[in-house]
């Protein structure tokens, strides 16, 4: 096992990106949306998209440190990620 200076704080987070819902459309005084199934309210997106071809740019995550944790600014704070293709 590799040894490491690092120190884990916190826990797990868990991040997923979901499809915005279908505008609502206006006709005559009327204003409609359409309603969806409960399978089909919240739809997973996949970051990124493994079908385009485009680059995208990552997405900010912020994270703020409870009080008790004392950095400087000489810290270099990590964030680890877990792929769970390559574990």
């Amino acid at each position: 096992m590799k040894k490491s200076d690092d120190i884990v704080v916190g826990g797990v987070g868990h991040f997923r990106m979901f499809n915005y819902p279908k505008p609502m459309k206006t006709m005559m005084k009327w204003t409609m949306r359409q309603v969806e199934s409960v399978e089909n309210q919240l739809c997973c997106l996949p970051y990124p998209d493994p079908t385009s071809q485009v680059s995208v740019d990552p997405i900010p995550a912020i994270f703020t440190l409870p009080d008790y944790v004392f950095t400087t600014e000489n810290d270099d704070i990590k964030i680890g990620v877990w792929d769970a293709e390559q574990q």
